[in-house]
């Protein structure tokens, strides 16, 4: 009888022990999954403002800066066309956001408005409202067009005469450098490369109408544009032989595809020299719209 109550209190035990190592293998379970989750969980940036003035000049590769999410927040008015990097991120601009401001620059980008601003991937809608106050820019585009409003004038009074632009003249868009187009609104350096680069490539504008080709460019540089870039009837443009061109040659034409420019090359192949401009018809890839628009920059002879 004793021997039986031993081995059920036994058997008791073993359940008892067996049910406590799975609560406990369970509970781990859970904790780790709650430490995982803390662990994988992206860290919100916390910005420590500092409004001291004389801690704005710490220099952020110092060791005294420490902590990367740290910033030395100083505001002043500025200029997001001419602020260097070092003044974005004294606004509390974070360092990353100041280089696409800088790349956006860089690439020809202008900021006619505070607004604009919001163009930059990414810029927090809170940092533009406490930013506003101290940009020198107008609020909207309206006051670019006359506005008496007092804000507008008071930008207007923040300029520095020394980097206002000179009274733009007229010039031939055929023999201009970079110099003259840089001169014009929304024309930086980089979009003046490029349109001095396609003029290349089509060998020159024979009429202001091709300036609706240069994509990308804002209404106020296609407005520049049109009202000082010249195109002047004696300025022939550089014209490509079709009996001695080169497949390369033809297919780096802006108004030729590869498709078109090899179908060309290969009828002069199987053909012979082309005799006219005309023949260019019998290339069944090209229409005669297509062959009246490539006139100008073509020769057979």
């Amino acid at each position: 009888m004793k021997v039986k109550r031993l081995l059920k209190l036994f058997t008791l035990k073993k359940e008892a022990k067996a049910a406590l190592a799975l609560a406990i293998i369970i509970g781990i379970y859970f904790l780790g999954r709650v430490i995982i989750s803390q662990v994988n969980a992206p860290k919100a940036l916390s910005i420590q403002v500092i409004q001291d003035s004389s801690l704005a000049s710490i220099n952020p590769k110092s060791k005294e800066y420490g902590n990367e999410n740290l910033l030395a927040i100083h505001r002043t008015n500025f200029d997001p066309n001419t602020a260097p990097i070092d003044v974005l991120t004294q606004q509390g601009i974070p360092n990353w956001l100041a280089k696409r401001i800088l790349n956006y620059r860089n690439r020809g980008g202008k900021f006619r408005t505070k607004t604009d601003l919001l163009r930059i991937y990414d810029f927090p809608d809170t940092l533009y409202q406490a930013l506003s106050s101290f940009i020198l820019l107008p609020d909207t585009a309206a006051y670019l067009k006359g506005s008496s409003n007092s804000k507008f004038k008071q930008y207007r009074s923040t300029i520095n005469k020394s980097n206002a632009k000179p009274c733009i003249l007229a010039f031939n868009i055929n023999k201009a450098g970079i110099a003259e187009l840089e001169q014009l609104n929304g024309i930086g350096t980089s979009r003046a490369r490029w349109i001095l680069d396609y003029r290349d490539r089509l060998g020159g504008f024979v009429d202001k109408n091709q300036f609706t080709e240069l994509v990308g460019l804002d209404s106020a540089a296609n407005a520049s544009l049109n009202a000082y870039a010249q195109v002047f009837p004696d300025d022939l443009p550089i014209k490509i032989n079709l009996n001695t061109a080169t497949l390369e040659e033809l297919a780096k034409h802006p108004y030729l595809s590869r498709r078109e420019a090899k179908a060309i090359y290969n009828f002069r192949i199987q053909r012979g020299n082309y005799l006219d401009i005309d023949e260019l018809v019998r290339v069944r890839v090209l229409s005669e719209k297509s062959v009246e628009r490539l006139r100008p920059y073509f020769t057979v002879e």
